[in-house]
């Protein structure tokens, strides 16, 4: 390993301005899951990764504070009077949280579906680190400033300088001004920061510290404050000025908006189209296709420095921006040509290209035939499910972490009583890394399980899921993930779940919104449960009669599942004498519902 880490490292080109970014993807690779101190005094839960980004944010946060205040005797300040340097305000924690993923995901038709969402949720994820990325680069800052990017939001460590003040209030602006002529108000993206000294990200163990929890409480109600006050004056006043109607009265048969319409022959997107949807749903084409072993055919993101009109769109700080997707061959090719600001790898270390960033995608989708993957849709994983027993329907599952906001909040102190001793900055930034990694990354691994699932990750944040495929296939992926969450957690974390059954063409809108509906029936009580099916109206009331806490679920409802299935032999030929009518069946549960209401209880399954 330290063979190949220092031949890496020698790969790098350093006479480029970007050689951090090289740096940065080298150390994720290779010092992640080294401890950074190995003395058996302390606790080894932060890596050497994040220990070594954190510092280098960090001093690159102290020197451009110290040049706005002219300081230039750095040791007489950090070594002689350091107590009164921990309690100035040298830091911004810049927090950004993207509003309407929900709606955006998921308010589409049911043509050509499966691939316009993974084209949508990749498309999210692309630009919250292209925002992400264009601010570092307008603050002269790298990567290590970036503390965590995913779940529809990324935090920033920043110096406190008005330099950096002024940018971020122009970014916010510019972004907007972005979704506002691409999306109207469907996505908004809200922006804010706070100050912090060095004592905030000191251990209280030697240091007279608050902690760092107020200060993330402190930017979370900006937060929700300005998302009740979206848009400045001028954007205002666009959005109420009356638009004339240059593109027709016709809406997109994907998204229901009416805009400039296309004609698409694009696989099962037929028909009118706007130029977004038909290049979202070509993104999501290239995502469901599979890549080979060989890297130079690797399929990576390119951010163009000039926007070509026939690409998707980018947001940029300055000037304009679009996607090319193109190989990892052609990018190498064209690297030093400055054709593009920035190459994006998925799932890829790529060494040699200082301008790429590594994203880690859950993205995994079953293919019976990796050659051929234009048609995929939800129909075609029901028709290469190769299950002989079971209705064919859709499985959809909807996960999302239990009590997220109070393991941040409440997750590093001591249960007897307030310590601030492990609420450190590093320790924040590990946990929000690990949870990211493990939705994103290691939920691949899962998926795929011993012989390739029929399901596909629609969507997988940091801390929530969306999957859709046999159903079967998705009630068993649930229980590997519930199984490898609570290692991976060591018994501490729990996730709630809904999981609903549907045809292939039901609306997708309608898919998100009752498995929603089911994921929330999940977490009622003490969380850590999964409902399922579907919910009825009883007395006036809406109830969900099958939701059970996971062990309750695989260990006493699934077996039941094996025994009904011997008996009335589920599992023979379609045209066998043995097998069970629908009748009987029918006529079986009714009596089952019958005995149940009676008695009052909610024990027979």
């Amino acid at each position: 390993l330290y063979e190949d880490m220092n031949n890496s490292l020698k790969a790098i080109p350093f006479d480029d301005s970007k050689y951090l970014n090289s740096i940065n993807n080298i150390f994720e690779a290779y010092t992640s899951y080294i401890p950074s101190s190995t003395s058996n005094k302390e606790i080894s839960d932060i890596s050497l990764f994040d220990h070594s980004r954190l510092t280098a944010a960090v001093a690159s946060c102290m020197f451009d504070w110290f040049e706005e205040n002219n300081i230039t005797n750095y040791k007489e300040l950090c070594m002689e009077n350091n107590q009164k340097l921990r309690q100035e305000k040298l830091f911004l924690i810049a927090h950004a949280d993207m509003s309407g993923i929900q709606d955006f995901i998921y308010r589409i038709s049911s043509k050509g579906a499966l691939k316009s969402l993974r084209g949508r949720s990749f498309y999210l994820e692309l630009i919250l680190e292209q925002m992400a990325d264009e601010l570092l680069e307008a603050l002269e800052l790298s990567l290590m400033n970036l503390l965590y990017t995913g779940g529809g939001g990324f935090y920033l460590l920043l110096p406190n300088t008005k330099k950096v003040k002024t940018i971020l209030s122009e970014a916010h602006e510019c972004y907007n001004d972005y979704l506002l002529k691409y999306f109207k108000t469907q996505l908004y993206l809200a922006l804010a920061w706070e100050e912090a000294s060095p004592a905030n990200f000191m251990s209280s163990g030697k240091y007279d510290s608050p902690g760092t929890a107020p200060v993330f409480k402190s930017v979370s109600q900006k937060l929700g404050i300005q998302k009740l006050n979206r848009y400045s004056e001028k954007q205002l006043e666009r959005l109420f000025e009356p638009e004339k109607p240059e593109y027709g009265t016709r809406e997109c048969t994907v998204c229901g908006t009416s805009s400039l319409l296309v004609s698409s022959t694009a696989g099962r997107l037929k028909g009118d189209v706007c130029r977004a949807c038909l290049s979202l749903y070509e993104l999501g084409s290239r995502l469901v296709n599979k890549e080979n072993d060989r890297e130079e055919t690797w399929t990576v993101f390119a951010v163009r420095k000039e926007a070509e009109d026939n690409e998707l769109q980018l947001p940029a700080f300055k000037g304009s921006a679009s996607l090319c997707i193109t190989s990892l061959k052609k990018a190498r090719e064209l690297q030093n040509s400055g054709v593009f600001r920035r190459i994006y790898s998925k799932n890829h270390l790529l060494t040699g290209l200082n301008s790429s960033v590594r994203l880690w995608v859950g993205d995994y989708a079953y293919c019976r035939d990796k050659d051929t993957t234009e048609s995929f849709d939800f129909k075609d994983l029901l028709k290469y499910s190769g299950r002989e027993k079971g209705i064919e329907r859709l499985g959809v599952l909807r996960a999302d972490v239990d009590n997220l906001g109070q393991l941040f909040s409440q997750g590093f102190r001591k249960e007897s009583g307030y310590s601030s001793r492990y609420e450190t900055l590093s320790r924040y930034a590990v946990l929000s890394r690990s949870l990211s990694r493990f939705f994103k990354g290691t939920i691949n691994h899962l998926a795929k399980g011993d012989s390739g699932r029929n399901l596909v990750i629609v969507y997988s944040g940091g801390d929530d899921v969306f999957v859709a495929g046999y159903w079967a296939d998705v009630i068993d992926f649930a229980l590997s993930l519930r199984h490898a969450f609570r290692i991976f957690s060591n018994n501490r974390l729990s996730f709630s779940a809904g999981i609903g059954f549907f045809r292939h063409d039901f609306p997708i809108s309608r898919m998100a919104e009752i498995t929603g509906e089911l994921e929330g029936w999940a977490k009622q009580g003490n969380k850590d449960k999964v409902a399922l099916f579907g919910i009825q109206m009883l007395s006036g009331h809406e109830i969900c009669r099958h939701v059970y806490e996971w062990n309750t679920f695989e260990n006493e409802v699934l077996p039941k599942a094996g025994v009904i299935d011997e008996v009335l032999k589920f599992s023979g030929a379609s045209g066998s004498q043995d097998r069970t009518g629908m009748s009987f069946i029918y006529k079986l549960m009714n009596i089952l519902l019958e005995a149940e209401s009676d008695s009052g209880a909610n024990s027979i399954h």
